[in-house]
């Protein structure tokens, strides 16, 4: 959702229990430089801007989006993330790096 959006194209979509919209992007137009991109936004109502929640460079894969009635599953590569209304809403203000947790986290582990 950050650069150029007609390079991202829709992977998934799911509506929640109380109406929010959430999408799951993949952007391939990065090359072999950049890599892929994935990017998952929500809209709270149908005339609302759509926001970006969330996003990962290369890895995890981001893989699929499953609306729940409070809230959304995020499948990914290396598991499944739950996340309720609550917390997508504060993550339009400072949407989640999940490219960059997973790399502290294998930084982080013993080998």
């Amino acid at each position: 959702m950050y650069g150029y959006p007609e390079d991202d194209r829709l992977l998934d979509r799911c509506t929640t229990g109380n109406g929010t919209t959430v999408k799951l992007y993949i952007n391939e137009a990065g090359g072999p430089a950049v890599g892929v991109s994935y990017s998952v936004t929500t809209e709270r109502k149908p005339g609302l801007a759509e926001r970006q929640v969330m996003y990962s460079d290369y890895q995890p894969e981001l893989l699929s989006v499953t609306c729940i009635n409070d809230g959304f599953d995020l499948r990914t590569s290396i598991g499944t993330m739950r996340f309720n209304d609550h917390e997508t809403d504060a993550l339009h203000a400072a949407p989640r790096n999940l490219g960059e947790e997973y790399r502290r986290s294998r930084e982080s582990s013993p080998r």
